[in-house]
């Protein structure tokens, strides 16, 4: 019994960065198919400081747990362009997404790139995601406010909408530290 139990416990730690590659790799195929196959991304790995944790648990009212993130920056039309790739929890599983964000911190765009509940799916349409386009961290971005729910996908919405205000309000702290 107790080498089956050890096995499980591994098979989470090995698979690991095996999914953070496969997300990346998701993430630029994305932003290629959104932008065009020539588009130049670099990733920018930016440390996050206690006081910058504190500060994205401030304005977005949810704390951003890593220590680091990577961000995708990109030039399109002589306008900078930046990809935030997260995760969020759904009822039971990840929700992997991605918010591209221009140089004047306005959304551009929010992509979802792995979805993995049985239900909720919906906030992958575009009629969803649409809603988020336009706004900053200093938006009022909750579910029965700024942005409607969806019957039936309400723990997806919620937590969707979650991540976006959480990596705007990252973006917003970060991003004099990407030029």
């Amino acid at each position: 019994m107790r080498f089956y139990f050890l096995i499980l416990i591994m098979i989470p730690t090995f698979a690991r960065p095996v999914v953070a590659q496969h997300e990346r790799e998701l993430a630029e195929q994305k932003l290629r198919d959104l932008y065009g196959e020539s588009t130049d991304i670099r990733t920018k790995t930016v440390a996050l400081s206690d006081s910058l944790r504190a500060s994205i648990l401030h304005l977005a009212g949810t704390a951003y747990i890593a220590t680091k993130v990577n961000i995708q920056c990109m030039s399109i039309d002589n306008r900078r362009m930046y990809a935030v790739l997260d995760n969020v929890f759904g009822k039971e599983q990840p929700i992997t997404y991605m918010v591209v964000f221009d140089d004047s911190e306005r959304i551009r765009a929010v992509e979802i790139l792995a979805y993995r509940e049985a239900y909720g799916g919906e906030v992958g349409y575009k009629s969803f995601r649409k809603q988020f386009e336009g706004k900053s961290y200093n938006d009022n971005l909750r579910v029965g406010s700024e942005i409607r729910n969806i019957t039936g996908a309400t723990i997806s919405t919620n937590a969707v909408t979650t991540g976006v205000r959480k990596v705007s309000a990252l973006f917003h702290v970060v991003r004099d530290q990407l030029r």
